[in-house]
């Protein structure tokens, strides 16, 4: 299947949490990831029908596939040949994490330019917002729980929970980015950042665009 016209929105959970002073985040392990994956052909719909029409995959750390799932390889290959992805985050976290999964050091960089990052593109217009914040700003479910729980999942090997916990946070995700523009908490006005709105027209957008305040 060719994956050249798709974008991808992706999250990953870990086997343990960032320790200060520890190992690198190259060097942690990934416990799951999962993958909410749209055809650029479908963009121009709803963005309720383009969720639905989604596909939906899950990648799982090597003691789990291939018991379930697919391994984390085969996401490395998903970023390295798609048209876009997005990750929350995924610039100083999520990309690092799985830069161990890529073949090549070409595939990683390959990734890596196709890589929206969100969350760095608000800090750079206005300011650090936890993605949690700008799902209840935004009328969007909040997340089913909070990341530092996520190893304890893992130890614990409750698999499903976990699966659902990191699907749900890129369901969420999806939608947030599927927005023409999205609220900022504490703030009287809607951005275009942080949204694929503004990419679809030309995916090679560098710089973003000025905010737009909202009449009150």
């Amino acid at each position: 299947m060719s994956t050249e016209n798709k974008i991808v929105v992706w999250d990953v959970e870990t086997t343990r949490l960032i320790e200060r002073g520890g190992t690198s985040i190259e060097r942690m392990e990934i416990s799951v990831a999962c993958a909410l994956i749209f055809d650029f052909g479908d963009m121009k719909l709803e963005a309720r029908d383009i969720m639905d029409r989604a596909e939906r995959r899950v990648f799982w750390h090597e003691e789990v596939y291939p018991k379930r799932g697919e391994c984390l390889d085969r996401l490395a290959d998903l970023l390295s040949e798609c048209k876009l992805h997005v990750a929350f985050n995924g610039i100083k976290f999520d990309m690092l994490v799985m830069k161990q999964h890529f073949m090549t050091p070409e595939a990683y960089k390959a990734a890596c330019q196709r890589l929206y990052d969100p969350y760095e593109d608000l800090v750079k217009s206005i300011g650090s917002f936890s993605l949690a914040s700008l799902l209840l700003t935004n009328g969007i479910q909040c997340k089913l729980g909070k990341g530092i729980d996520a190893p304890d999942l893992w130890d614990d090997k409750e698999y499903d929970e976990l699966e659902e916990y990191c699907a749900a946070d890129v369901d969420r995700l999806g939608k947030l980015v599927l927005q023409p523009s999205i609220r900022i908490p504490g703030y009287m006005m809607r951005l275009p950042m942080g949204t694929l709105a503004m990419l679809l027209d030309n995916m090679a957008v560098k710089d973003p665009p000025q905010v737009a305040v909202e009449a009150t």
